[in-house]
C-alpha cells in the first residue's frame, strides 16, 4: 500500500513539473506581412515607395518592432506593449539596385525573431537618345515615323509591317511649321496612311506641352506621367487637337501618351528644317531635313 502511494506521489510531482515547464515556455514572436506590403523580391520603380505593413503576435507581450538596413543600422522602431500589434514602414526607392531590410520583433522577455525582406529597384522607363525623325520625301525613303517601344525610326514603306508600334511621325507646313502627329491624324498631303494602308494600325498618340520644362529632372515613371497629365493639351493653332503638336522648336519638352497607355516625354534637341514650305497645300521639304529628339518612355 505504501508503494502505491509513493508511485502516485511521484507521478503527481512529474505532472506538476511538466505543467510548470509548459507554463514557463516562451514562444518566439510571429511576424506576418500584410497584403499591403511590398512582396519580398518584387520589383519597385525608382521614385515609388517600398512598404512593409507588419503584424506581430506573441504568447507574451510584444515589446517592439524595428526595421534595419543591410548594414544593421536601425531605421525605425515601433513600440507595441501588447500580445499583438502592427507597424508600418515605408521607404523611397531612390536608385536602381537590390535593397535588403531586416524586420525584428522583441517580446518582454527579450526573445527576438527576425525576417529579411528584399526589393529590386528598377528604373521603370527607357531612354532613347538622339533619334532622328526625317521629313517625308517624294521617294518615300525618309525614316519619318518613330516607335517609342523600339526607339527606331521607319520609312513609310515600313509602316504597314510596323504600324502597331509606331507612335508618331514628323511633318511640316506653313501653318503647322515643324510638327509631330499620331499616325491616326497624320498629314494626308504628306502621306495618306489611310489610303496607303487601309488595314494597318494607326495609333492615336496624344501630345501635350510638358508640365515641366526641365527634361533632365524627369527621372521617374511618375514624373514622366506627370509631365503629360499636368501639361497643356496640344492644339492645331486654333483648338485642342492632342493628336498633333505644331510649331515645335529646339529645347521644347513635349509629353505624350501612347495608344497602349504608356506615358513618355521628349526633348527636341535639334530642328533642321530649312525647306519647310507649302505649294497649294502640298508640303515641300529639303532632302535631309530632320528633327532630333531625346525620348524617355515608360516600360
Amino acid at each position: 500500500m505504501k508503494k502505491v502511494n509513493f508511485l502516485v506521489l511521484t507521478a503527481g510531482v512529474a505532472a506538476f513539473g511538466l505543467l510548470a515547464t509548459s507554463c514557463g515556455k516562451n514562444e518566439e514572436p510571429v511576424i506576418t506581412l500584410a497584403s499591403t506590403s511590398t512582396t519580398s523580391g518584387a520589383q519597385v520603380y525608382v521614385g515609388d515607395s517600398i512598404i512593409y505593413d507588419v503584424e506581430v503576435s506573441d504568447d507574451k507581450e510584444v515589446k517592439e518592432v524595428s526595421i534595419a538596413d543591410v548594414s544593421g543600422t536601425t531605421l525605425k522602431t515601433v513600440s507595441i506593449g501588447a500580445e499583438t500589434g502592427k507597424a508600418h514602414f515605408a521607404f523611397l526607392a531612390e536608385k536602381v539596385g537590390t535593397v535588403t531590410y531586416t524586420i525584428s520583433v522583441v517580446d518582454k522577455k527579450d526573445t527576438k525573431t527576425s525576417q529579411d525582406v528584399t526589393a529590386e529597384i528598377v528604373l521603370g522607363f527607357k531612354e532613347h537618345v538622339a533619334k532622328m525623325v526625317f521629313a517625308p520625301l517624294a521617294d518615300n525613303s525618309s525614316k519619318t515615323f518613330y516607335s517609342s517601344q523600339t526607339g527606331e525610326t521607319y520609312t513609310v514603306a515600313d509602316f504597314a509591317t510596323n504600324s502597331a508600334k509606331i507612335d508618331f511621325g514628323v511633318f511640316g507646313g506653313n501653318t503647322s511649321k515643324v510638327a509631330l502627329a499620331a499616325p491616326s491624324d497624320y498629314l494626308t498631303t504628306a502621306y495618306d496612311l489611310a489610303a496607303l494602308y487601309p488595314t494597318a494600325t494607326k495609333n492615336a498618340t496624344a501630345f501635350a506641352k510638358s508640365g515641366t520644362s526641365d527634361f533632365d529632372a524627369i527621372k521617374t515613371r511618375a514624373l514622366i506621367e506627370g509631365a503629360y497629365t499636368k501639361g497643356t493639351p496640344a492644339t492645331d493653332g486654333t483648338q485642342v487637337k492632342t493628336t498633333r503638336i505644331y510649331n515645335i522648336a529646339a529645347g521644347d519638352v513635349i509629353a505624350f501618351k501612347t495608344a497602349a497607355g504608356k506615358y513618355g516625354v521628349l526633348k527636341v534637341k535639334t530642328v533642321n528644317a530649312t525647306g519647310v514650305a507649302s505649294d497649294n497645300g502640298k508640303m515641300l521639304v529639303n532632302n535631309g531635313d530632320y528633327v532630333e529628339v531625346i525620348v524617355k518612355v515608360q516600360e
